[in-house]
C-alpha cells in the first residue's frame, strides 16, 4: 500500500484541530448532516436529524432535541421532540485498516481526527398548510475556507401538504427522500484529482420527481451565511495555436466571492476548438471543474488548492450544500406541484494525497450487441440502455490507476485492493432489480485489485420507461487515507418490439402483400432479439424458446387450422389482416414479454393478359406498368418497361403484374409476337439522339455511316406518325439533324431511321 507520509505528518502536527480547524474556545462540533421526514398517519410526521460531529469537539446532546415547524419565518411555532436513536452511532471510516483501528472517537484520542454520526428521531403534528419550514438550530459552523463566519448550523426541510389544484385546496401526504448513510457528508478529497460527492436520494416513497440543486448554507430562517472572497486565479487571454489557426480564450466571468454553485477553488476545463484562419472567430471557454448532475445528485469537481499547515484556520475545508426538491403530478392537473424539499450539508476537506490516486472511472460494456443495448461512460454516471424482454449482459470493470504501470508511473507494490459498496436503499438484486424481474447483479473479486460486476438483464415489457440508478462507492486501501470515488450505474429501460413477418425464413420483413384471388401465401414469424436467455437455476445461458400464435381480424378468412407454429400458409378470399403474437417461454418476467405484429394481405383479381402492338421495330405492351418481357418463353432480365426494342429474332411475349411485397399478382402471358429481325440497318451505321430525355423537346439526331437518302419518322405509342423529315445526301462521316418535339406532349416516342438498305429505331423521352 502507498504510504502518504506528507498527510500522515499533517495529521500528527495538527492533532485535535486538524479536522475541525477552529480555536478550542469556540465549542463547535457539527460538521454536516441533514433533516428528513416520513408521513405516518393523519397529520403526524416522523422527523430524523442526522448529525456528523467532530470527535474532538463539543459532545452531542445527551437528551432529547427540539425541532420547530413554522408556515413562515415569523409564524406560530409547532414543536416536536426528537430522541437519540439507539444503535445509530457510527464512526468515520476514511482511513486504511491499519490506521482506522487507531482513529477512535474516544476522549483524549487526538492523533487521528475523526467524526461520529448519530441520529435523533421523533414525531411532529403538521396539519395541511401551503408551506411548513421544519428546522433544528445548533452552534456552530467550523472555520472554513469559504464561510468567513461561524454562525449557527441550521438543519432545514420543507413540506407542502396543502396544494391548490385548479383552485381547489388539496391535501398532500408526503415523505421526503432519504439519504444513504454510506455516503458521508464529510469526505476527504485529494488536491488536483477529480472527486465526487453524492446526495442522491436513495429512497423516495411517493414516486415524486426529484430535482437536485446547489444551495447556500443557512444561519437561520431565510438568512444565509455569507461567502468568503474567492482565491483569484489568472486567465491568460492568449492561447498558443498551431500555425495558420485562430483561437480566442474566453475567461469565465466569476463573482468576487464563492457561491453555491462554485463554493471552492477548482481546476478548469478548456472547452472548444481552434480552427483554420478563414475569417471565422474560434472560441475556447474555460469551465470550472465543479459540476452538478441535476438528475442524480452527483457532484464532480477537481480541487486545485491545498495549503499545508493551515488546518487550524480551516482553510482546506469548504461547505457545500445539496438540495432536493420534490414535485408531484396531482389528479385533475397535468402540471407538477412542489410537495417538499430537503438539504444536505457537506464539509469537504481537501488533503494532500501523498501520491495516492483515487480509483479510476468504472467502464461498462455490453457483451450482447444484437440486443441493441448501448453504453456510455460519462463524467459521473455509467449508463446502459436496454430493451424490454431482450437479454443483455453488461460487465463493469473497476480499476485503480496506481495499479497500472505507465511510462511515467510504475505500479505500486503490492497492488492496491478495491472495495465496491452499494450505497442505496435495500440491495441491488432485491430492491433495484426486483428479485430478478428486471435482472440480476453479481460482484466478483471484491477486495482485490480488479473487482468485476456483471448485470444479467432481461426486463419485462411492463418496465419500459423506468430508469434505475444504482449508487456505488469505490475505495482503495491506501494509507493513511483511502482514495474514494462515488459513481452512479444507470440502467434505462426502453420499449423493444422485436418481431416481424417474412415470406421466407431469410427474406425481408414486410407489413403488407398482394396476391391474386385463389392464391396462397406463406407467412413466417421472425424474432429479432438475441436468441438466448439467462437461466438463474443453472447459472447459465441457453437458447430461448418462443411460443407463436396467429389470429385473423374480424371479417377475414384463410387462417389454417393449426395456428401455433412459426410459419403458416394463408388462403384469404377477401383482403385480410393477420396478427402474430410471440412470447418467450424462458427467462425473467414470465408472461410479460410478448410482442405482437400484423401483416395485411390484399386480394385482387388476376389481371387480364396484355396485348402487343408494333411501332416500327418496337414492341409495345397494352399495360402501362408491371410489365415483364419474355423471348422464347425465357425471361428477359431488366425488360420491364412498356416498350421493348428487340435485338434478335424470336417469339416475344409479355405479362403484367400488380401489387407490392413478397407476393404479386401476375396475368397470363400475352400472345407471342414473332420478330424475324429486330434491326436491319446497314453495317457500320449508328444513330445517337441527344439530349435524351429532352426537357424542352429539342434534340439533335447524329447519323454516322449513312451515304444514301434517309428518312426520319417519329411515332407515338399508338403507332401514329407525328413528325417526318428527309435527308437527301447524308455525310458518311457524320450528319447532325435537329428535331423539335416542343409541340408534342410529354411521353415516349419511337424514332425510325430508314434507308433503301435497312431500318434502325431508337426511343426518345419527351419530359
Amino acid at each position: 500500500m502507498r504510504q502518504s507520509l506528507r498527510f500522515l505528518t499533517y495529521l500528527l502536527l495538527t492533532g485535535v484541530l486538524a479536522l475541525m480547524g477552529i480555536p478550542q474556545a469556540q465549542a463547535s462540533h457539527i460538521l454536516g448532516g441533514q433533516m428528513t421526514y416520513r408521513y405516518v398517519s393523519g397529520d403526524t410526521y416522523e422527523v430524523t436529524v442526522s448529525f456528523y460531529r467532530d470527535c474532538t469537539g463539543a459532545p452531542l446532546p445527551t437528551g432529547n432535541i427540539s425541532i420547530t415547524a413554522r408556515q413562515t419565518c415569523n409564524g406560530t411555532a409547532v414543536t416536536g421532540s426528537l430522541s437519540l436513536v439507539a444503535g445509530s452511532f457510527a464512526t468515520g471510516t476514511g482511513y486504511c485498516p491499519a490506521i482506522q483501528v487507531l482513529a477512535t472517537c474516544s476522549t483524549g484520542q487526538t492523533t487521528y481526527p475523526n467524526y461520529e454520526k448519530v441520529d435523533f428521531r421523533g414525531t411532529i403534528v403538521l396539519p395541511p398548510a401551503a408551506t411548513w419550514i421544519i428546522s433544528y438550530d445548533d452552534c456552530c459552523r467550523p472555520s472554513t475556507g469559504n464561510i468567513p463566519t461561524q454562525d449557527n448550523f441550521r438543519f432545514e426541510a420543507t413540506l407542502n401538504n396543502l396544494v391548490t389544484v385548479n383552485g381547489v385546496p388539496t391535501r398532500v401526504n408526503n415523505s421526503s427522500p432519504e439519504f444513504s448513510s454510506r455516503d458521508i457528508p464529510v469526505p476527504f478529497v485529494p488536491v488536483n484529482q477529480q472527486s465526487a460527492i453524492s446526495f442522491t436520494g436513495v429512497a423516495e416513497a411517493d414516486g415524486d420527481s426529484l430535482v437536485y440543486s446547489l444551495d447556500q448554507p443557512l444561519a437561520s430562517c431565510g438568512v444565509y451565511n455569507p461567502y468568503s472572497p474567492r482565491i483569484t486565479s489568472s486567465c491568460n487571454p492568449v492561447l498558443p495555436s498551431p500555425p495558420n489557426t485562430a483561437c480566442i480564450l474566453n475567461c469565465p466571468q466569476l463573482t468576487p466571492n464563492y457561491t453555491a454553485t462554485l463554493p471552492m477553488p477548482v481546476s478548469y476545463d478548456t472547452v472548444g476548438v481552434c480552427g483554420t484562419v478563414a475569417g471565422t472567430v474560434y472560441l475556447r471557454d474555460l469551465r470550472p471543474r465543479f459540476q452538478l448532475n441535476a438528475t442524480n445528485g452527483q457532484i464532480t469537481f477537481t480541487p486545485n488548492l491545498y495549503r499545508p499547515g493551515s488546518a487550524a484556520l480551516g482553510l482546506n475545508k469548504y461547505v457545500v450544500i445539496g438540495k432536493i426538491t420534490e414535485y408531484r403530478r396531482l389528479p385533475g392537473s397535468n402540471r407538477r406541484y412542489r410537495v417538499g424539499s430537503v438539504r444536505r450539508d457537506f464539509l469537504v476537506i481537501v488533503i494532500d494525497g501523498g501520491g495516492n490516486t483515487v480509483p479510476g472511472t468504472p467502464v461498462i460494456t455490453a457483451t450482447d450487441p444484437l440486443s441493441g443495448a448501448t453504453t456510455v461512460n460519462g463524467a459521473d454516471t455509467t449508463r446502459i440502455t436496454v430493451f424490454t424482454c431482450s437479454y443483455t449482459q453488461a460487465r463493469v470493470a473497476f480499476t485503480d490507476p496506481d495499479n497500472i504501470t505507465t511510462a511515467t508511473h510504475p505500479a505500486v507494490t503490492p497492488l492496491q485492493n478495491l472495495t465496491v459498496t452499494y450505497t442505496g436503499a435495500g440491495t441491488i438484486n432485491g430492491t433495484q432489480l426486483l428479485n430478478g424481474d428486471i435482472g440480476t447483479y453479481q460482484l466478483t473479486g471484491d477486495g482485490t485489485p480488479n473487482p468485476r460486476a456483471i448485470f444479467y438483464l432481461q426486463p419485462g415489457s411492463s418496465y419500459a420507461g423506468q430508469v434505475i440508478r444504482i449508487p456505488l462507492r469505490i475505495e482503495d486501501n491506501a494509507c493513511p487515507v483511502k482514495g474514494i470515488q462515488t459513481r452512479i450505474i444507470e440502467i434505462r429501460i426502453v420499449r423493444g418490439n422485436r418481431i416481424g413477418v417474412q415470406a421466407t425464413a431469410s427474406g425481408p420483413l414486410f407489413t403488407q402483400a398482394t396476391i391474386c384471388a385463389g392464391d396462397g401465401l406463406t407467412l413466417s414469424g421472425a424474432v429479432l432479439r438475441p436468441d438466448s436467455v439467462r437461466r438463474l437455476a443453472t447459472n447459465s445461458t441457453q437458447q430461448q424458446v418462443y411460443a407463436y400464435q396467429w389470429s385473423v381480424a374480424a371479417g377475414g378468412s384463410g387462417l389454417p387450422s393449426v395456428t401455433n407454429t412459426p410459419s403458416i400458409t394463408v388462403n384469404p378470399t377477401p383482403t385480410t389482416r393477420y396478427f402474430l403474437a410471440v412470447s418467450p417461454t424462458l427467462g425473467f418476467a414470465q408472461g410479460t414479454c410478448g410482442d405482437t405484429t400484423s401483416v395485411l394481405v390484399r386480394v385482387v383479381p388476376r389481371p387480364a393478359a396484355p396485348t402487343i402492338s408494333r411501332v416500327g421495330s418496337s414492341l409495345v405492351s397494352s399495360a402501362t406498368t408491371g410489365n415483364q418481357w419474355y423471348r422464347n418463353n425465357a425471361i428477359i432480365v431488366g425488360a420491364t418497361s412498356q416498350i421493348l426494342v428487340p435485338t434478335s429474332a424470336g417469339n416475344y411475349a409479355v405479362t403484367t403484374s400488380i401489387g407490392t411485397g413478397p407476393a404479386t399478382c401476375s396475368s397470363p402471358m400475352s400472345a407471342a409476337a414473332v420478330v424475324t429481325a429486330s434491326r436491319t440497318a446497314l453495317a457500320g451505321t449508328s444513330v445517337v439522339v441527344a439530349p435524351n430525355p429532352t426537357p424542352d423537346g429539342r434534340v439533335s439526331v447524329q447519323l454516322t455511316g449513312y451515304r444514301q437518302a434517309t428518312t426520319l419518322g417519329l411515332f407515338d405509342l399508338l403507332g401514329r406518325q407525328v413528325l417526318a423529315a428527309t435527308i437527301a445526301a447524308p455525310d458518311a462521316q457524320g450528319t447532325s439533324y435537329p428535331l423539335n418535339l416542343s409541340s408534342l406532349p410529354a411521353g415516349v416516342y419511337v424514332l425510325r431511321v430508314r434507308t433503301a438498305g435497312g431500318v434502325d429505331v431508337c426511343r426518345i423521352v419527351r419530359q
